[in-house]
């Protein structure tokens, strides 16, 4: 079979022989001319295309481009292998080895110099490798590495994660911060880190559009916190098995366990959850000590995701410590946001104001942690009865679920509040599917409730656990209704098109709105359609908790009919029903698919009994 390449073409048109005389014919790049005379000459005589001085422009452009990158790339080859080289060099002093790996985390500072050492990845195993010995008898060494994994971390590339990388990060994250401090080396290096952090922020700032997230401080930086920072952006891409499994086989989800536990500790005995109306210390060390518990929940929550040997680990490691510091972590939570709103209302206007700040961030902070912590042990309790049965005997925590939902769930920004009620819906179901002992906990407890179109402050009314569960479907399925009403009502209201199939009307508003108004027009109806998403998704999660909470006990079937409209359960059944399409147009596993089959055939069964 011919192709293009087959067929070659000496100049841009072509000659043929016409009785006595030669005329030109035309090729297929350009138009028959009128025949002319044409004198014959030794040398072909070619035509230069309009565009050749563009070409020719481009292509030096082109080449001296890839001279420079050239250029560059044998620079970086050779600063590499010269501060390689003094690194790995076991006469080197250890000072000799520590300006050269500043050297090196100087030159990261530049996106081109850290995309050529992603290429090295044979040198950086050697590198990672010789720094995990060195980290171990030298502070400033250990911040370097630190710094560098940082840089490389926060790229959209990531670092190539290998065993050497990971161990390096498992001796990084056990340095202990305090030893170093009163070190005048460390605090000079201190420095030089700090300054050469602010380069490489200044390069980013220059060069990207958007707002780039820098949490470290001259206060928390230091080993730990940057080589934290460093895993927890790794964690963000990572999701091979290999990572997962140097984790465990590293020591770091030991680690990273213990990190959290510790700042769980500082936080319940810092103040007491207590905020002041003043910038202190224990305020700043509130904000940071967060910062550590988000970090440490997205680690592990990447952990344990799919990954039954470090789910039975994070379960039983030190007798369930992960489980109860989470549950210490949601008691402490609930306390501060309580705290922080009843502070809020006896305040005066301008002690509100010097508050407000540091509280709403501090909140939207706990939010978030809440809504890793509830992933977390979605994922440790996955298809886990032994897990489930754990996580329900640490001291108040399904009280305290319950207490989210009931209450501090209105407390939560309006961006927030979706997720953080997925999220405890969804790990409610693990929790209460797989164990009996937890769902006979959970049918006995009481909480406060209050009523989400209630003004916040107001007192709430005890009820129990399925009473609210059963208010808030209503609440939920009754505002995603509504919406429906709203969408129904504009169709009506629209003029219906003439006999031409046309809408003069319509077409004429339209032509007359200006840009803003359609694009506020077309906002209004994104908005409408995702909260009637949100309101129907939470009231399908609410619906299958009360079903695995009921199951075919046509008593508490009865409890639940008695507060539904109309005494009709028959909405429920149907959000269920319509909840089970969706997850089989997701493609879920099949065993997901069928326990939800399972509790609605149940629930269906004592609905129809209780009648």
């Amino acid at each position: 079979m011919s192709s293009f390449n087959d067929v070659s073409v000496s100049s841009n048109h072509v000659e043929c022989n016409v009785g006595n005389s030669k005329r030109r014919c035309a090729s297929s790049f350009e138009p028959e001319e009128q025949e002319e005379e044409f004198t014959p000459s030794t040398k072909l005589q070619r035509r230069q295309p309009c565009y050749a001085p563009y070409r020719k422009t481009y292509q030096n452009t082109t080449t001296n481009k890839i001279t420079a990158e050239k250029g560059l790339m044998h620079d970086f080859k050779g600063d590499f292998h010269y501060l390689l080289t003094t690194l790995l060099d076991e006469k080197s002093s250890i000072n000799l080895k520590q300006l050269s790996l500043m050297q090196l985390v100087r030159k990261s500072v530049s996106l081109e110099f850290r995309d050529f050492l992603r290429i090295q990845s044979s040198h950086m195993n050697r590198l990672f490798t010789n720094l995990a010995e060195l980290v171990a008898t030298s502070p400033t060494i250990s911040l370097s590495s630190a710094c560098l994994l940082y840089f490389m971390a926060r790229d959209r590339k990531g670092i190539p994660v290998s065993e050497q990388c990971i161990r390096l990060i498992a001796q990084l994250l056990k340095q202990d911060n305090q030893r170093v401090k009163a070190d005048e080396e460390y605090k000079k290096h201190l420095v030089l880190i700090w300054s050469v952090m602010q380069d490489w922020l200044r390069f980013w700032l220059n060069k990207s559009t958007k707002s780039v997230k820098f949490d470290v401080t001259e206060d928390n930086l230091s080993v730990p916190f940057l080589t934290l920072e460093a895993l927890a952006y790794i964690a963000l891409k990572e999701q091979t098995k290999m990572f997962k499994s140097e984790m465990y086989n590293s020591g770091c989800l030991t680690t990273i366990v213990a990190k959290l536990d510790k700042a769980v500790l500082e936080l319940v005995h810092s103040n007491q959850g207590v905020l002041t109306t003043t910038t202190t210390d224990s305020t700043m060390t509130t904000s940071t000590k967060l910062k550590v518990v988000e970090r440490c929940y997205r680690i592990l929550e990447n952990a344990a995701a799919f990954d039954t040997k470090n789910q039975v680990y994070l379960v039983q490691h030190r007798n369930n410590l992960l489980i109860f510091s989470c549950a210490k972590f949601l008691n402490y939570s609930l306390n501060f946001i309580e705290n922080v709103h009843q502070t809020d209302n006896v305040l005066g206007k301008q002690e509100k104001k010097n508050l407000s700040s540091t509280a709403q961030n501090d909140c939207n902070k706990i939010f978030d942690c809440i809504c890793l912590l509830c992933r977390v042990l979605m994922n440790v309790s996955h298809e886990s009865e032994n897990g489930a049965l754990k996580i329900g005997q640490a001291a108040g925590f399904l009280q305290n679920c319950l207490n989210v939902l009931a209450k501090h769930s209105n407390y939560a920004p309006k961006e927030k509040f979706f997720d953080l009620a997925v999220m405890m819906y969804g790990l409610l179901v693990n929790l209460l599917e797989k164990c009996p002992a937890n769902r006979r906990k959970f049918i006995n407890l009481k909480s406060e409730f209050v009523d989400k179109t209630s003004v916040l402050g107001q007192q709430g009314v005890e009820s129990s656990s399925l009473d609210i569960l059963t208010k808030l479907f209503i609440h939920h399925d009754s505002a995603a209704k509504v919406i429906d009403e709203e969408f129904d009502n504009e169709l009506l209201n629209e003029e219906p098109p003439d006999e031409d199939g046309g809408n003069e009307n319509g077409q004429e508003k339209a032509a007359n709105m200006s840009q803003d108004e359609v694009l506020t027009a077309i906002q209004t109806l994104m908005n409408k359609a995702s909260t009637h998403m949100e309101d129907s998704m939470v009231a399908s999660y609410c619906s299958l908790v009360v079903a695995i909470v009921v199951g075919t006990d046509n008593v508490l079937a009865s409890q639940v009919k008695a507060l539904m409209p109309n005494k009709d359960i028959t909405q429920m059944l149907e959000q269920l029903e319509r909840f089970l399409d969706f997850m089989r147009i997701t493609n879920l596993k099949a065993s997901t698919v069928s326990n939800i089959e399972r509790v609605l055939n149940s629930f269906q069964t004592a609905s129809n009994s209780s009648d």
